[in-house]
């Protein structure tokens, strides 16, 4: 797991201001779109995007490129799939195992700065959207009311691994925070039964899910006691965009 070094921090967040402002740009290549038949005309190139969690609402924009034949329309035979954490698909792209992965920009920024060979191309969430949720009659509504607690976290949770940054930030003590293992899938359901007093979510994802079916929560934005990573984006390797540029860009173009 990488390790969190508040210069490294500080140089990320940097950094990913830097990169938003150079994302900006970026609609200029949807309007090649139009014109795809030179790109289709040749062999598609197999590629694939490893996406740092299991699957969910974040990553629908590939799904709908790749269901819409924009991928094919940019000559690439793309395949998609799950992961299991950044630290592993940041792996997995810097050993050529993938093309690229869609991670918390916090992790590629983080590597970058450690000198690992991988590039940020593009920045979709400037601040992830995650939120600590519990339930009302063991609420979770302001940082302070963590300590005590009983609080579920599971492998490459980015929550998880930032929990000690989010307790400076906010003077409260982490160690009165009892952090509880769990399988992912098994963080909500531990959470509804009581064994736990409360885990992350993903606002754009998991909360729209658990509002439909009926669940109550309290949901305390971490944004809003200033925890704000670069969240979704998309990680090449030094190696890819020095050899195969045009694969990158097409990749840009088939998801914008």
């Amino acid at each position: 797991m990488l390790e969190f070094s508040w210069t490294r921090l500080a140089a990320s967040v940097a950094a990913a201001t830097a990169l938003e402002l150079a994302v900006a740009a970026a609609p200029a290549f949807a309007e090649e779109r139009s014109a795809p038949s030179a790109v289709v005309a040749e062999a598609a190139t197999p590629v694939s995007i490893r996406f740092s969690w299991k699957l969910k609402g974040e990553y629908g924009p590939f799904y709908v490129a790749l269901d819409k034949g924009y991928f094919k329309e940019q000559g690439l035979d793309m395949s998609l799939g799950e992961g299991a954490g950044a630290p592993a698909t940041l792996a997995a792209v810097m050993q050529g195992q993938d093309t690229a992965t869609y991670a918390p920009g916090i992790y590629g920024l983080q590597a970058v700065s450690k000198g690992l060979p991988l590039k940020l191309v593009a920045l979709y969430h400037p601040a992830t959207p995650m939120a600590i949720i519990s339930l009302p009659d063991n609420p979770v509504r302001v940082p302070k009311d963590l300590e005590g607690k009983t609080y579920g976290v599971s492998v490459g949770d980015t929550v998880g691994d930032f929990l000690p940054v989010f307790c400076k930030l906010n003077a409260i003590d982490c160690a009165k925070i009892k952090r509880v293992n769990l399988n992912l899938n098994a963080l909500i359901t531990e959470l509804i039964a009581h064994n736990i007093a409360a885990t992350s979510a993903y606002m754009t994802n998991d909360l729209p899910i658990l509002k439909a079916k009926g669940i109550d929560l309290v949901v305390m934005d971490l944004r809003q006691h200033g925890l704000k990573v670069p969240g979704g984006s998309l990680i090449v390797s030094d190696k890819m965009v020095k050899e195969r540029p045009e694969v990158v860009r097409h990749i840009l173009v088939a998801v914008e």
